[in-house]
């Protein structure tokens, strides 16, 4: 039966390494079916492995880590996204975060959940709303420059009434005197 621990590993679907010395690492656990279609190979729990032989990118990213890990500077570090492709050429977009757990150097490497035309749909939802936002702050100033404007020469209509009520006063008086 799967422990709690083992099942939520598998839930959050993130390959975990816990980094020994000179770049090997010892898998943490099953990993992900991502990770195995992306090394090009399934890696067994506590098998030492050189993660930056297959993530080239990930070579530049782990010397920053080692920073981290041996100077305890901050509490993690992540890597930004970048894209390997699996053994059909499908691309995918990974990003590594590490850390130090109770003395040990820690990696997570996460597939992003979203695929790049996920990520395109967002955006561009994202800039229309931004869009709306920016049409109904001009429509509502546009509103208030016409209500103050309407305002003003209701405003003028007014006087002018009030001028012509008090004309047509002055000369009801003055028939009423006759």
């Amino acid at each position: 039966m799967e422990s709690f621990s083992q099942a939520l590993l598998n839930a959050l679907d993130m390959a975990i390494f816990e980094h020994e010395n000179n770049g090997v690492f010892k898998a943490i656990g099953p990993q992900p079916q991502w990770f195995s279609e992306v090394y090009g190979k399934t890696i067994q729990p506590i098998q030492p492995v050189k993660l930056a032989k297959r993530f080239l990118l990930l070579a530049n990213f782990l010397e920053d880590a080692a920073e981290l890990w041996n100077n305890g500077k901050g509490f993690r570090l992540k890597s930004g996204t970048w894209a390997e492709a699996d053994a059909t050429g499908k691309q995918l977009q990974i990003e590594a975060t590490a850390f130090n757990l109770q003395k040990k150097h820690m990696l997570i490497l996460e597939c992003g959940q979203y695929s790049y035309k996920e990520k395109q749909l967002m955006l561009s939802k994202t800039n229309v709303f931004s869009f709306d936002y920016k049409m109904l702050e001009v429509l509502e100033h546009q509103e208030q420059e016409i209500r103050a404007d309407m305002a003003e020469k209701l405003e003028a209509e007014m006087q002018s009434l009030r001028e012509e009520i008090r004309i047509l006063k002055k000369r009801l008086a003055g028939y009423e005197r006759e």
